[in-house]
């Protein structure tokens, strides 16, 4: 940890010769490490890795990485305009997050300390990993819920109504949404999968293994259409976090595939279709599957298909848009005085209760605001974190203070769903560490997300209680 902590300082420390304004990013590089190291150190007594850890690590990805890999990059590439944007009038947002990070360990370790409220247990092996009776189980499971809001639909009634061709969704009949959540105990399932493939048990036989593996290069599978790069490649991190809690080391070469690939095949891939799929007025889910399997037969095939990696995209372009937010906010104020967080926390109250609640669409009112797109276009979305949207709206001080509050927040929700003493070796634990990158969504967004997993443990619960099969291998 020491080694990830420091590199972004010394990558800096390399440009200082060469770019304008890379020492004044090595400083708030060492301000930041420092505030790595402290936070972990903090959160010493939980074995790594766990989705409280994480955060931690998603904030010095962003902050840390992101700026000395990008101007390295650029600088590279004989652009170096487009590296300075990195290193340039860059330091406050980096300072933010290296005050905010030990506010949130501190925040965290206290409540994980301290937690007496309910815990998940009845859903937690006493070892191992869920069995693949109970796999089965699970999508036995998510494929009723699955038929039952079909054959609603077929009377008219659905559950709610596709906005866009990526998927976006305006719920439109609300007492069906805990049935639609309950599909998501097929994602369960993948994640569970990848932890039997990964634990180093000698109980779990290589039928079970061979089963797992199916199961998730089925989902892959299922992903490639989607539209989403996350999606796609969701399932191989899921398995590398289980392996490095498992056996308690780091496959390199799967973690070297698996950014690589997302480098030189996802991203260009789900970016070219993307574009084929505007320039062709998709519209539709099914639209957009069709080209993005037009797409998958003309990669297989090798003809030309015009893709360009895009650096960026690993790192979520965060960094230069709170760049831009501290610049247009003060210590005390910002320029959207509450508007984004009242509007996204509206979102998770049904519409038949708040019918004049706002479109759930934080991404795209930051992308607006901060000058990415055009009046007219409603889909393109940006990321900037939670912090900076309370920064945007509040000013530096509450954005500051804001990282206690996710400590806090989070750490609980973790304590319920995981149990403190199983964080790093739940089944679930993957998940809940992809779900940690919610940090890069708004407030409100962040807490749906909460809400609408919740619903998903509740009948992960429902299947455990009603199985009366043994639930460890």
């Amino acid at each position: 940890m020491l080694f990830v902590s420091v590199m972004p300082s010394v990558i800096y420390a390399v440009l200082i010769p060469f770019l304008s304004g890379a020492l004044e990013g090595f400083i708030g590089e060492v301000f930041l490490g420092l505030s790595v190291i402290l936070s972990l150190w903090l959160l010493r007594r939980y074995p790594l890795i766990n989705p409280i850890h994480v955060v931690v690590l998603f904030f010095h990805w962003w902050f840390g990485w992101s700026p000395a890999v990008c101007a390295a990059f650029w600088l590279s590439q004989g652009d170096p305009e487009s590296a300075r944007a990195y290193t340039v009038n860059g330091i406050a947002p980096i300072l933010i997050v290296s005050i905010g990070l030990p506010l949130y360990a501190t925040a965290a370790r206290w409540v994980l300390m301290h937690w007496k409220g309910p815990q998940l247990t009845a859903a937690v092996p006493k070892q191992g990993c869920y069995t693949i009776k109970l796999v089965f189980r699970l999508c036995l499971a998510a494929m009723v819920a699955w038929l039952i809001v079909q054959v609603f639909a077929f009377f008219g009634i659905r559950a709610y109504e596709t906005i866009n061709y990526l998927g976006g969704q305006k719920t439109i009949t609300w007492w069906l949404m805990p049935l639609v959540e309950c599909e998501g105990l097929a994602y369960l399932a993948v994640i569970a999968s990848c932890s039997l493939l990964a634990v180093s048990d000698e109980n779990i036989n290589r039928k079970t293994r061979i089963t797992a593996l199916a199961i998730i290069i089925f989902a892959t599978a299922l992903a490639l259409p989607s539209g989403s790069k996350g999606a796609i490649v969701a399932p191989a991190f899921y398995f590398i976090v289980a392996f490095i809690n498992w056996r308690r080391r780091v496959p390199w070469p799967a973690l070297a595939f698996l950014l690589l690939g997302y480098l030189i095949v996802i991203e260009p891939y789900v970016a070219a279709m993307r574009n084929v799929s505007e320039m062709m007025g998709v519209s539709t889910n099914a639209e957009r599957v069709e080209v993005f399997r037009m797409g998958l037969r003309e990669m297989v095939s090798n003809r030309n298909i015009e893709v360009h990696p895009n650096i960026e995209s690993v790192f979520r372009g965060i960094y230069p848009f709170t760049q831009q937010i501290m610049k247009q906010s003060s210590m005390i104020s910002g320029p959207w005085k509450g508007e984004s967080i009242v509007d996204g926390i509206s979102a998770i109250i049904p519409r038949a209760i708040l019918p004049a609640k706002a479109d759930s669409n934080m991404g795209n009112f930051f992308a607006h605001e901060l000058g990415d797109v055009g009046l007219d276009n409603d889909m393109q979305n940006i990321s900037i974190t939670i912090p900076f949207e309370v920064v945007g709206n509040f000013g530096w001080f509450a954005g500051i203070l804001s990282f206690a509050a996710i400590g806090a927040v989070w750490a609980a929700f973790i304590a319920w769903a995981l149990t403190v003493d199983r964080m790093t070796t739940h089944p679930l634990t993957p998940s809940m560490i992809v779900l940690a990158m919610i940090m890069e969504q708004s407030v409100g967004q962040a807490l749906n997300a909460l809400k609408l997993l919740t619903l998903t443990l509740f009948f992960l619960y429902l299947v455990v209680k009603t199985s009366h099969m043994k639930l460890v291998v």
